[in-house]
């Protein structure tokens, strides 16, 4: 996984967010190769993820997911 891409991605995405009155974090890399950022908007925080997956389609598609959500995906790769 090319992490590099995926970071720029992400940071792409925080950019633009920002751009749009978003509060957005600095992209974090987790311990599967993806990025994940957190987005605030009224109060609440949403996570995003990038993987290869979606940097290979050439497009990135923006899925919401809760933090457990995100954790619980990092807790399983440690299984």
């Amino acid at each position: 996984m090319n992490t590099a891409v995926l970071r720029q991605q992400a940071r792409t995405a925080v950019i633009e967010g920002r751009n749009a009155g978003l509060g957005m974090d600095e992209p974090v890399t987790m311990k599967d190769g993806s990025v994940g950022v957190t987005m605030r908007f009224k109060g609440k925080a949403r996570s995003l993820r990038f993987t290869e997956e979606l940097s290979n389609s050439g497009s990135i598609d923006i899925w919401a997911v809760s933090y457990t959500h995100l954790r619980a995906h990092e807790t399983k790769a440690n299984l």
